[in-house]
């Protein structure tokens, strides 16, 4: 009995075991792959490029948001990658590409939409070719979001709209916490006489620039002489600009050509950062405004060097209001910037201070103001001090306009480097 049941037992797994082997699909365990995405966007991205097929009717681009297709994402551990590139070099938004470096989408836009419908957590997008936005880039998800040339050629992403842009925005716009760099490229604004700020952060959100060029912005439709043509960093906003990055050929009728720091905002500028052939009305380089809360301002460590900008009243290289919170260490140079053809460099204005957050004794900083009175130029952070002897920092300054002597002093009490009238040349009453 015992061998009966043996062998009919025997008999149904050799059945069995023949079935498997004739169809094993039928018998397979379905499984989640890697490339299925575990990333998050919410970022709401509007780009479009004059060669897209692509056409959402909405200024915003997000009416088609949640109809969009999911695409499956790249991974590694960086997070979800994706390739853009012109249609020219085969990008394309249609169905038969799928973000791949083989089949690159067409826009930015697209990039992030397939990423935020696959639930993406971060993502890179790689830059094939440059590419041309008729509208904004903007940027308002908390999801990491990195943007960079493919390889070594540096690629531009250009804003080529007919519509001008308006005062409270850029062609790149960063608020809500969003969190946005940008790699080895370059951001251009306007391609002719529209207004077209490059970058505009604002509301939690921050910017990261490293070795990019930010150029060709104009903001000429500016309230209450707020420019920043090529950056403006707003209440809430941060951008920090690192690198070999260039703040390059970007003009306002308002002020801060390249670099605009509201109340609430903040600027970071270090390494080897270059700031140069902008213009404005005041700080044709960078302006740097009064800041009444605990958080914002100017911050320049490094090699960074501000040359060769133009203002048309005050500050060609630099201008820093009352309260501004503005401060340099390293071997800072603000040197160079004209106005009719005489030196014109950090302009500061009544009762405004430059801060000196570290050595300064390599750098090169040209002063002007005109005050009535001894004149305080540097106040000293906390675990910090000054030598006064003829190597200590007050070599590092010079003044611009012949009127003043930069001299170790105290003043009411308090010690630091001042500007203070020479004897020479002058008509007292």
């Amino acid at each position: 009995m015992r061998k009966r049941l043996s062998t009919r037992i025997m008999s149904l797994l050799l059945v069995f075991a023949m079935l498997i082997s004739l169809f094993p699909a039928a018998f397979a365990v379905e499984t989640d792959g890697a490339d299925s995405g575990n990333l998050d966007a919410s970022a709401s991205v509007v780009d479009a490029s004059d060669q897209d097929d692509s056409k959402d009717g909405s200024a915003s681009g997000l009416d088609h948001l949640n109809r969009a297709p999911v695409q499956k994402a790249a991974q590694n551990a960086a997070g979800t990658i994706y390739y853009v590139a012109n249609s020219a070099n085969g990008g394309s938004d249609l169905a038969a590409n799928d973000g791949s470096e083989s089949k690159p989408f067409l826009t930015i836009k697209k990039a992030i939409e397939t990423a935020t419908a696959a639930g993406a957590e971060s993502l890179t997008i790689n830059l094939l070719s440059d590419i041309n936005s008729t509208l904004e880039l903007v940027f308002d998800s908390t999801m990491p979001i990195t943007i960079q040339s493919a390889g070594n050629t540096l690629h531009k992403v250009q804003f080529s709209g007919t519509t001008p842009i308006g005062s409270d925005s850029g062609f790149v716009k960063a608020t809500n916490n969003a969190n946005v760099t940008f790699k080895n490229m370059t951001l251009a604004g306007s391609t002719g006489t529209y207004d077209g700020r490059v970058l505009y952060a604002a509301d939690g959100a921050t910017v990261y620039l490293e070795n990019v060029t930010v150029t060709s912005g104009r903001a000429n439709n500016v309230l209450n002489d707020q420019g920043g043509a090529g950056i403006y960093a707003a209440e809430g906003g941060t951008v920090s600009v690192s690198g070999s990055s260039i703040i390059r050929g970007n003009t306002t009728i308002g002020n801060g050509g390249g670099i605009y720091v509201e109340d609430g905002g903040a600027v970071n500028l270090s390494d080897s950062v270059t700031v140069t052939e902008n213009t404005a009305k005041s700080g044709g380089g960078i302006c740097a405004e009064t800041q009444t809360t605990t958080t914002g301002g100017l911050t320049m460590i490094g090699s960074v060097s501000v040359q060769s900008n133009v203002a048309s009243v005050e500050g060609s290289g630099m201008y820093v209001a009352k309260d501004a919170r503005a401060s340099v260490s390293g071997n800072v140079t603000i040197y160079g910037n004209l106005k009719n053809k005489l030196q014109n460099n950090v302009y500061l204005a009544e009762d405004a201070t430059l801060d000196i957050s570290g050595a300064t004794t390599s750098a090169k900083i040209g002063i002007s103001a005109d005050p009535e009175e001894a004149y305080r130029l540097v106040s000293l952070p906390k675990n910090y001090s000054i030598s006064p002897t003829k190597n200590g920092d007050e070599k590092g300054w010079c003044d611009d306009c012949g009127e003043w002597d930069i001299r170790y002093m105290s003043y009411k009490g308090v010690p630091g480097l001042y500007l203070y009238y020479k004897t020479l040349d002058m008509t007292f009453e």
